[in-house]
């Protein structure tokens, strides 16, 4: 599992399993393998087809989910969508404003 826990400019894909604790100024997107998020994403998160993602940080955009398996526990400040795949948020998640 690669381990980033540095400042990313910038976009980001990502095509290996990683845990992310540092932070991605731009957006995010999980097109293959596991990612742990328990740092902070600046923009957008996609979740592709295929991904698995534990989100326990902070997105600062939305979190688009296409086709993968994500389970939210942490803080997304904009909307989750699910165009498909599964999305588990749990009952501790802050979403938007609720």
């Amino acid at each position: 599992m690669d381990i980033i826990k540095d400042k990313v400019q910038g976009d980001l894909t990502l095509t290996t399993d990683t845990k992310l604790s540092g932070m991605v100024t731009g957006n995010l997107t999980a097109s293959q393998g596991t990612l742990i998020l328990t740092g902070m994403v600046g923009r957008d998160l996609y979740v592709e087809s295929g991904t698995t993602v534990e989100l326990r940080g902070t997105v600062s955009g939305n979190v688009i989910n296409r086709g993968g398996k994500l389970h939210i526990y942490g803080i997304v400040n904009g909307h989750v969508s699910e165009l498909a795949g599964d999305t588990k948020v749990e009952p501790t998640a802050k979403i938007g404003d609720r």
